[in-house]
C-alpha cells in the first residue's frame, strides 16, 4: 500500500529557495498541485451529492467554504509565484520581494490618492475634475464621495484601507502591465459558465489584444472592479468559516483560479502553440471575414493559421470556402494543428469532401440517411464500425496526406476503397478501439496507395 511513508521516501528534491526562478517555479508547482486536488474534490463532491450522500444543508456549507479555502489559496499562489518571475531581473534577491508582499500598503486610486472605508464599511474615495485635479470645497479641501454619491470630509472620510500580500486587488496590481491585462481581459470576456473549455490563453487572446478582434461576451469595468470587490471577502476571509459570516461563490473563484492559472501558465511554462511570432504586417493584412471566422471557430486559430491566411490567398480562399459550405461541422474539435495541416494540405474538393463525411458521420440518422445514396450510407455505417467519430477520421485523413502527399486523392472513390481496405486488414487482429487508432497510422503503405490508385482493389 501506497501511504504517507513511502510519500515521504519519495520526496528527495533539495530546492536553493534563494533563487528566484526556483522559487517562482516551486510556489507555481505547489499552486498547480492545490490546483488539480480541488478539481478532482470537486467531481468527488459532484458524485455525493447525485449519489444522495452529501444532502444535509449544514455539510453542503462546510464543504463549499473548504473548497473556497483552498480555492483563494491557489488564487494567492498562483499570483505570487507571477510576480516573483516577473522580477527574476540582476540585482534583486529572492528575501526583497517575499518582504515587499509581507509589508502592507494603502488602498489608492488610479491617481494614487487614498482610498477610505468608513465604521461602517463604507468606502470613499476623491472624485475629479477635467483637468484631472480633486474635487475641493470652498477652503481648498478635498470633497469625498460613495458610490451613491453621497458627501464625506476629512472627518468623516473613514479610515486609510490597509492591504497586505493575502489580499486579491494587492496581488494583481504587483503584476506586470501585460500579465494584468491578460488577466482582466479573460475575467471581463469569458463567462463563469465557460471557464473550463477556456482554460488556457491562445492566439485569440493575442488578437483580442492587439484589437484585431473583439469578445462577443465583455462586462464593463464598473462591473469588473465590483465583482472583485463583492467577493474580496472570500478570497481574504475563506479560512475562517467558522468565525465570520460571508456570502461564498464557489463558482466565482473556481473561475479566477481557472484563469489566474491560464496567464500564469502562459507567462511561466508556454507550450509551442502558446508562442505568438505574428506581426502587425501579418495583423493589417487580414481579411474582414477573420472576425466571423474566430467568433465561431476560436478553438481552431493558430499561429501559423493566421499567418497563412494573411499572406497566402489560396488557403484564404480554401477556408472561406469551406466555412461557407453546406456541411460544415458545427463544432469542430480537432486541434488547431490538425485544422491548419488540413488547410495546408488538402486541395478545396476534398476540404469539402473530407468535411461533408465527417459532418455526416456526426449527424447522419434515419431521417438523413433517407436522403442520403446508398454508397454515402454505406460508408458512413462502416467507418463507424471501425470505431471512428468525425474527429478521429480528420485526423485519419489528416495523417494520409501528410505522409502520402498529392498521391492519395481524397474523393468519394478513393475513401470507399481505403476504409474498405482497412476493413479488410483489420477485421481478424483488431478488438478494441484504442487498437483500432493506433493501427490505423501505421497499416496504410506505399503498395497501398497504388492499389487504390490503379483500381486493383476488390470491393
Amino acid at each position: 500500500m501506497f501511504g504517507p511513508k513511502e510519500l515521504d521516501i519519495r520526496n528527495t528534491y533539495n530546492p536553493n529557495l534563494q533563487e528566484i526562478q526556483e522559487s517562482a517555479e516551486r510556489t507555481y508547482g505547489e499552486a498547480n498541485s492545490f490546483f488539480r486536488k480541488e478539481e478532482l474534490y470537486l467531481k468527488d463532491v459532484e458524485r455525493r451529492i447525485n449519489a444522495g450522500e452529501l444532502t444535509s444543508e449544514k455539510d453542503i456549507y462546510d464543504e463549499c467554504h473548504a473548497i473556497a479555502s483552498d480555492l483563494a489559496k491557489c488564487c494567492e499562489m498562483y499570483l505570487k509565484a507571477l510576480y516573483i518571475f516577473e522580477h527574476n531581473i540582476p540585482g534583486t534577491k529572492i528575501d526583497e520581494l517575499w518582504e515587499k508582499l509581507k509589508n502592507s500598503d494603502y488602498k489608492t486610486d488610479q491617481n494614487g490618492r487614498l482610498v477610505y472605508m468608513t465604521m461602517s464599511g463604507v468606502i470613499t474615495f476623491a472624485k475629479y475634475d477635467e483637468n484631472n485635479n480633486p474635487i475641493t470645497d470652498e477652503n481648498g479641501k478635498v470633497i469625498y464621495f460613495d458610490k451613491d454619491g453621497n458627501i464625506y470630509n476629512d472627518n468623516n472620510r473613514g479610515a486609510k484601507i490597509k492591504r497586505n500580500g493575502h489580499q486579491l486587488d494587492r496581488l494583481i496590481e504587483l503584476l506586470s502591465s501585460e500579465s494584468k491585462l491578460l488577466l482582466e481581459t479573460r475575467l471581463l470576456s469569458i463567462p463563469m459558465n465557460s471557464t473550463e473549455s477556456n482554460s488556457s490563453v491562445s492566439v485569440l487572446d493575442f488578437l483580442l489584444e492587439k484589437g484585431v478582434l473583439y469578445p462577443a461576451y465583455m462586462l464593463s469595468s464598473t462591473e469588473y472592479n465590483g465583482w472583485l470587490e463583492q467577493h474580496k471577502a472570500t478570497f481574504e476571509e475563506s479560512r475562517y468559516s467558522g468565525q465570520k459570516q460571508y456570502d461564498v461563490n464557489v463558482e466565482f473563484l473556481y473561475h479566477l483560479a481557472t484563469q489566474i492559472r491560464a496567464v500564469v501558465q502562459f507567462k511561466m511554462d508556454p507550450q509551442n502553440s502558446q508562442i505568438f511570432t505574428i506581426t502587425d504586417e501579418d495583423l493589417a493584412k487580414l481579411p474582414l471575414e477573420m472576425q466571423q471566422f474566430a467568433s465561431f471557430h476560436s478553438s481552431l486559430l493558430s499561429d501559423e493559421l493566421i499567418k497563412l491566411i494573411a499572406n497566402d490567398e489560396e488557403i484564404r480562399n480554401k477556408i472561406v470556402t469551406l466555412f461557407t459550405g453546406k456541411y460544415v461541422l458545427p463544432s469542430w474539435k480537432v486541434s488547431p494543428v490538425v485544422f491548419c495541416n488540413m488547410v495546408k494540405l488538402m486541395d478545396s474538393k476534398e476540404i469539402l469532401y473530407v468535411s461533408f463525411l465527417c459532418f455526416m458521420l456526426k449527424n447522419m440518422d434515419p431521417i438523413t440517411e433517407s436522403k442520403l445514396d446508398n454508397k454515402t450510407v454505406d460508408l458512413v455505417k462502416l467507418i463507424r464500425f471501425l470505431g471512428l467519430n468525425h474527429n478521429s477520421t480528420m485526423e485519419f485523413f489528416v495523417h494520409l496526406k501528410e505522409v502520402f502527399g498529392d498521391t492519395i486523392i481524397l474523393n468519394s472513390k478513393n475513401v470507399e476503397k481505403l476504409i474498405r481496405l482497412l476493413r479488410n486488414k483489420m477485421a481478424h487482429c483488431i478488438s478494441t478501439y484504442d487498437s483500432i487508432n493506433d493501427t490505423m497510422n501505421y497499416s496504410i503503405d506505399t503498395t497501398d496507395i497504388n492499389t487504390i490508385n490503379n483500381d486493383t482493389l476488390k470491393l
